[in-house]
């Protein structure tokens, strides 16, 4: 048995509880461009969804002990679950504690995060008051029919960390889409980052790239959690990623972003890895990323979007 294939997490795009847009309303949506307007846009959005890095850690840890429970395993696979059940959040923030308010501050920990640390007690609560979030949403900035009759929309996934991730490698985010096809070299990103000591910031635009498994119905990024400029490391702050998607034969399309977070360190692309599948017709229609046992969904929103 294929360990990736047992810790498979399908993600889900369900039509029947997303929300229909239509292009009357393209002047309500707002377009959240710099680090202070993501964050003030997700503060405010009902839509937005926030997802606690120690919830995905669970996960992970969960699927690694059925690995280990099961007697037909390899040993890679062993080799691999034993090492998701290595990191032990409680010993992790108490290490952190020890070092000191201090030093917290000049690694760029935010106050709250901070607070949370130095009152680590070892208790459940007290991870997830000390561990990272990601507030997420999705927006569809515009929609139209062309004289020839082909539809386009662009949509963006925004993103914002409410603090330092325990975990640091690859991440990927990723946007999809079930009847459209993703217009090729379309699209942009932001990675707004900060120190992890000093007040220095750095903004990276990683390459939008279609997805190579994803059969042109999908685009997205590998995003960097820990960078390094003038031998000054960098944690990523928020930042989003835009795509432009396009159909001839369809009026209306399922619209999916995710962000998946690396649980441990990965060489190959992540965005790269990222499978595409759909079920059912018509109006049911929906679409899925499948991720592998590397990567847990933090942040995922979906959308239908109807261009008459």
């Amino acid at each position: 048995m294929n360990l990736k294939s047992f810790l498979s997490i399908p993600l889900a795009i369900c039509l029947l509880c997303s929300s229909t847009f239509t292009a009357a309303a393209t002047s309500d949506i707002t377009n959240p461009e710099t680090e202070a307007e993501i964050r003030a846009y997700l503060e405010s959005s009902p839509s937005a969804t926030t997802t606690n890095e120690y919830d995905i850690l669970k996960e992970q840890q969960a699927d690694a002990r059925a690995v280990l429970d099961s007697p037909t395993v390899s040993e890679e696979e062993v080799e691999e679950a034993e090492e998701s059940l290595a990191f032990d959040p409680v010993k992790h923030f108490y290490d952190l504690q020890d070092k000191g308010e201090a030093y917290l501050e000049e690694q760029g920990y935010p106050a709250d995060q901070i607070e949370a640390i130095m009152e680590f007690d070892g208790s459940e609560d007290a991870i997830y008051r000390a561990s990272a979030s990601l507030t997420a949403d999705l927006l569809i900035l515009n929609r139209d029919k062309h004289s020839d009759g082909k539809r386009m929309l662009e949509a963006k996934y925004i993103f914002s960390w409410s603090g330092i991730p325990s975990m640091r490698s690859t991440d990927s985010v990723a946007l999809a889409a079930s009847n459209f096809f993703y217009t090729d070299s379309s699209g942009a990103s932001v990675v707004y980052y900060a120190a992890d000591s000093g007040s220095e910031r750095l903004t990276e635009h990683p390459t939008v790239k279609k997805l190579p498994k994803c059969e042109s119905r999908a685009a997205g990024i590998d995003l960097s959690m820990q960078k390094i400029s003038n031998r000054t490391y960098y944690h990523p702050v928020s930042g989003y990623v835009s795509a432009e998607f396009n159909s001839l034969d369809f009026r209306q399309t399922n619209i999916g972003g995710t962000y998946a977070h690396a649980i441990f360190k990965v060489s190959a692309s992540p965005s790269a890895s990222l499978t595409l599948g759909t079920s059912g017709t018509g109006a049911s229609v929906s679409v899925r990323f499948d991720l592998s046992g590397d990567f847990k969904e933090m942040g995922f929103e979906d959308l239908v979007v109807d261009i008459p």
